[in-house]
């Protein structure tokens, strides 16, 4: 066993998930998506921030950030979450900083909507005052990510759920 957090946190037994349920839920959000008037429209505009993106990181809901780096065991990944606090410096220190792309896992979509209002709040301060011009929050859904938040038209989106879409 190792004291530090991040090797341990690499070296953590997946966690077990019911993997019918799992690929049912999977195939029934994408019909879902690809049914929905619009949806096409909202993937593209997701997948054009990516593109864009100077940095993307994906965001728990005790802090913990993600980056995209991390063990590869078997077909699973493992990535490491860093604290807030020790990825901090490496955030502050980046010299392009147009558009940063922040994903909201589904332990934070999961909570109330004043909770989800209230990470929003603080995420975009957070790296707003970190110099960072743009900053576009994402929501983990089951049927892909829409966006939650962008600074660059209104600060707060003020229904977190996923957009209302009607079925054809």
């Amino acid at each position: 066993m190792t004291d530090n957090p991040l090797i341990a946190q690499c070296t953590a037994p997946p966690a077990r998930i019911n993997m019918r349920r799992a690929i049912l839920y999977a195939a029934v959000s994408l019909m879902f998506c690809l049914a929905s008037e619009g949806a096409q429209g909202q993937m593209a505009k997701v997948s054009d921030l990516y593109n864009r993106a100077d940095r993307s990181l994906g965001c728990e809901s005790d802090f913990k950030l993600t980056m995209g780096i991390g063990r590869v065991v078997g077909n699973l990944a493992h990535p490491i979450q860093f604290d807030f606090e020790d990825i901090k410096p490496f955030l502050m220190a980046e010299r392009h900083k147009e558009l940063l792309l922040i994903t909201f896992e589904l332990s934070i979509m999961g909570e109330e909507h004043d909770v989800v209002v209230g990470y929003v709040t603080k995420v975009n301060k957070m790296f707003k005052d970190f110099g960072y011009r743009r900053v576009v929050i994402l929501s983990a859904a089951g049927h892909g990510n829409y966006i939650l938040s962008d600074t660059a038209t209104k600060p707060v989106h003020q229904n977190p759920s996923p957009p209302k879409t009607k079925r054809g």
